[in-house]
């Protein structure tokens, strides 16, 4: 019995929509993978943007009740302001521990700070240094008297107020039992102190984290 091989022939034939349905497959998935890497990035910003606000947020909370705790020795400093106490009205820091962390304290009395308006300028010249008292002049020319202080040294170019330097002393003499610590030394034995009766109204108190 002869046997004869037997020959399979298979025809493959290109379907010219196949290259196009791929193409659109991987441009979907490009689509896709990209919508995703979108999302995760906002999702990513917006949980640094809600993590910075909480911090935010309970930093605030932390200043108020530092500022509480310190209701009494402010009161009594500007009660006693010619006296030895525990928080003093001339800027010298003081350091306070609160939940865990430690925060620095300023306060200060406006009456012993340089007024932009009313201290004369024998007296700015004697607290101030050179490139403070261009300062002060370049300020008092603004053209806006009403403006807060920041607002004042941001139209000369400062990147903040001046902590040497207020326009809420309601007196033309700087006190000198409240002037700042950061003036020259010994420059409070050339001013008159305030009288007993003309004690401090405000205080300007900074709050400052400086450890944890």
């Amino acid at each position: 019995m002869q046997m004869f091989p037997m020959t399979y022939r298979v025809e493959i034939s290109r379907n010219p929509r196949r290259g196009v349905v791929l193409i659109a497959t991987l441009a979907s998935l490009i689509l896709v993978m990209g919508l995703i890497t979108l999302l995760q990035a906002r999702s990513l910003a917006a949980t640094k943007v809600m993590k910075r606000l909480a911090n935010n947020h309970q930093l605030a909370l932390d200043h108020s009740s530092v500022r509480e705790m310190l209701r009494p020795l402010v009161g009594e400093a500007m009660i006693r302001f010619d006296e030895e106490t525990t928080l003093r009205l001339n800027s010298t820091p003081l350091r306070v521990e609160f939940d865990g962390a430690t925060y620095e304290i300023t306060a200060q009395d406006p009456g012993g700070l340089v007024d932009l308006y009313r201290t004369p300028p024998s007296v700015a010249d004697l607290l101030l240094t050179s490139p403070q008292l261009r300062e002060l002049q370049a300020m008092k020319a603004v053209e806006a008297r009403g403006l807060p202080l920041r607002q004042l040294a941001a139209q000369v170019g400062l990147a903040e107020a001046p902590t040497w330097l207020t326009t809420r002393s309601r007196e033309r003499r700087v006190n000198a039992v409240t002037l700042a610590e950061f003036y020259p030394n010994g420059a409070e034995q050339v001013l008159v102190p305030r009288p007993d009766h003309r004690q401090p109204r405000e205080v300007v108190l900074d709050i400052r984290k400086v450890a944890e």
